[in-house]
């Protein structure tokens, strides 16, 4: 049992290794994560918004629409024939669909580090030259509420991108599914201004992802709380697992097919 849990966990790494030196090499994965960095820059440049947690906040709404454009952009970008061959190798096929969930996540966690850090770095460049970008400086307790703000809301882009994976043997429904993923995207924001729901049909709004109910949290925040952290993550986790085990379902027919949507071992 336990050289079977370590087969999997090798095989894991090597899956992860296997997407990253693919995909980090191509262009493409670029622009968002340049979007990223260029959202922090104006936000953080000076002078800074009036607190700090803001600043993350408004870094974070950000972060959802660029993991929601990675995570679309290395989802479509793929050979068919190549996933065939890794899926017939290590026989398992949920397996090959974590390895890429994995990849995403631990991609949105470097950029959620990033941005943790990001103001800290600059906080204290400025200090070397006698200037001062964060006036009440930067307490540890904003750096570890950033991450996790910023993992959360990112982990929630990637859901919304697993959720829309592209068909790529077909251009047109490619384009639809595209478009569809914007909206959804964006309904993730909008939804409360569109809609208002009374009673019961309220809750259709937990189709779309909660990032404005996370954000709202902060909203008229100086300082990360532990109920509010603890909020968010549950809130997250939650949209985030169900969405991961829709997505699976999904994947497995809209990509594979029925040949390969057959129940397996492992």
């Amino acid at each position: 049992m336990m050289k079977d849990s370590f087969d999997k966990l090798r095989c894991l790494f090597y899956l992860v290794r296997h997407h990253g030196s693919v995909f980090s090499g191509k262009v493409r994965s670029l622009p968002p994560l340049v979007l990223w960095i260029f959202t922090l820059y104006q936000i953080f440049d000076p002078p800074i918004p009036s607190t700090l947690i803001q600043g993350y906040v408004a870094a974070a709404m950000w972060l959802f629409f660029a993991m929601v454009w990675f995570g679309y952009l290395f989802l479509s970008d793929f050979d068919m024939t190549t996933e065939h061959l890794l899926i017939l190798q290590i026989n398992s096929r949920l397996l090959y669909v974590i390895s890429k969930i994995l990849f995403l996540t631990v991609v949105c966690f470097a950029i959620s580090l990033l941005g943790a850090l990001y103001p800290i770095i600059m906080d204290f460049a400025f200090g070397i030259i006698g200037l001062t970008l964060i006036a009440d400086g930067v307490r540890l307790s904003d750096f570890f509420g950033a991450l996790l703000l910023n993992f959360t809301v990112g982990t929630l882009g990637v859901s919304v991108a697993f959720l829309f994976h592209p068909n790529p043997s077909k251009n047109s429904d490619s384009f639809i599914t595209l478009i569809m993923l914007v909206m959804f995207a964006l309904m993730a924001f909008i939804k409360h201004q569109i809609f208002n729901f009374e009673g019961l049909f309220r809750y259709l709004l937990l189709i779309f992802t909660p990032v404005y109910e996370i954000l709202r949290l902060f909203s008229d925040k100086s300082v990360f709380t532990v109920g509010d952290l603890a909020m968010t993550a549950i809130q997250g986790s939650i949209y985030f697992s169900i969405a991961m085990m829709l997505g699976y379902w999904l994947y497995s027919r809209r990509v594979y097919g029925p040949l390969l949507a057959k129940p397996e071992s492992g």
